[in-house]
């Protein structure tokens, strides 16, 4: 095994990095980098932490990994080895995949060599939940126009993605006058009144041009058994890998919107999230690009490959007709939860897809 790796993913995988704090952790990819040889690595306004390999500014090929996490801080980190595998909250998703990238990212920062084209190293923040894919948006949103195609390290390695799941997430407040449960009985309550919103969400005929789906996935209000409640806040998405199906599920939220309209009841909605689906990305680059990194999967793998759509970073250039392929670089379990592990056997087959991967695009030694 990499011992070099496996220390890395280790030392990562225990420093705090929830969505939107993010700072510790790309202090210490910088600080990392830099010490392996990589010159000129910088931070953007976003967070990102990013390195160039190679001179110019145009046919830019881009390797990206998240640094954020799904756990709070108030989650222990604590490393645990068990029948060969490596147990922490956030270390599949996405610690393994960051250090392999970063790994490959020395290789390249030792190798002598530069590539014909450069190719840009990027740690990203704000990639789980609520963040939006704001490193995402803010890397392409600076360099998008000389990307050529984006490689993103994310999730495990016996899939690939190339086609973006898009969503839309909305927070909704119900607002009532509430009282006294049993002085003002008949009050409207703002609970009742989002139960209903949530039943009229709920009978919503989905599109079938392309798989889409609709959640509630929480819901707050109240304050005591006995008080009617003023307000209740609950949040709502949509998903879908085609857009026009996005745009139908946004007209028949809007619709349902429009169709509660209650005395006493007043409905607000914000807008939390939103990532896109595939734009107009050239399908004959884009499958050359998937094929050749399915071809590296399946050489170490042994496995057939499979093509699953998902939301990761890679919606970002993908919207924008850029050619990207999300792939994983370990394998492992328990996604998003505290019993989250890799297989430590799949470490150094992991360090070898990444270094593979980056072989396509500059000489290493």
């Amino acid at each position: 095994m990499n011992q070099e790796l496996k220390d890395l993913i280790i030392t990562l995988a225990q420093i705090p990095s929830p969505t939107g704090k993010e700072k510790k952790k790309a202090e210490y990819i910088k600080d990392w980098l830099q010490r392996q040889g990589a010159v000129g690595v910088w931070t953007d306004q976003t967070g990102n932490v990013c390195w160039q390999w190679g001179k110019g500014k145009e046919h830019l090929t881009v390797f990206m990994a998240h640094m954020d996490t799904v756990f709070a801080e108030s989650v222990e980190l604590n490393i645990r080895e068990k029948e060969g595998k490596l147990y922490c909250p956030g270390i599949g998703d996405n610690t393994a995949n960051l250090a392999c990238m970063l790994m490959a990212a020395k290789a390249a920062a030792q190798s002598g060599n530069e590539p014909a084209y450069p190719v840009l190293f990027a740690a990203t923040t704000g990639e789980e939940g609520l963040g939006n894919l704001k490193g995402s948006r803010e890397l392409f949103g600076t360099f998008g126009e000389s990307v050529d195609q984006v490689i993103c390290f994310d999730l495990y390695r016996e899939a690939i993605t190339c086609q973006a799941v898009g969503s839309v997430r909305y927070e909704i407040s119900v607002n009532t006058k509430g009282g006294h449960s049993y002085n003002d009985f008949g009050n409207t309550s703002a609970i009742a009144a989002a139960a209903d919103l949530i039943h009229r969400l709920y009978q919503t005929e989905v599109p079938q041009k392309a798989k889409t789906t609709y959640n509630v996935g929480t819901i707050r209000g109240g304050t005591t058994v006995n008080s009617i409640a003023s307000e209740a806040v609950f949040t709502y998405e949509f998903r879908s890998i085609d857009r026009n199906c996005l745009e139908e599920m946004e007209m028949g939220f809007r619709r349902t919107l429009n169709e509660m309209q209650l005395p006493g009841v007043s409905v607000s909605v914000k807008e939390i999230g939103r990532r896109p689906c595939n734009g107009n990305v050239r399908e004959e680059r884009l499958e050359a690009l998937t094929k050749a990194h399915e071809e590296i999967l399946r050489r170490h793998t042994k496995t057939e490959v499979q093509r699953i759509p998902y939301s990761t970073d890679a919606n970002i250039p993908l919207s924008m007709g850029i050619p990207a392929v999300n792939i994983g670089t370990i394998s492992g379990g328990a996604l998003h939860t505290e019993e989250e592990y890799i297989e430590q056997d799949s470490i150094n087959e992991g360090l070898l897809i990444a270094l593979e991967s980056l072989m396509l695009y500059g000489e290493l030694k």
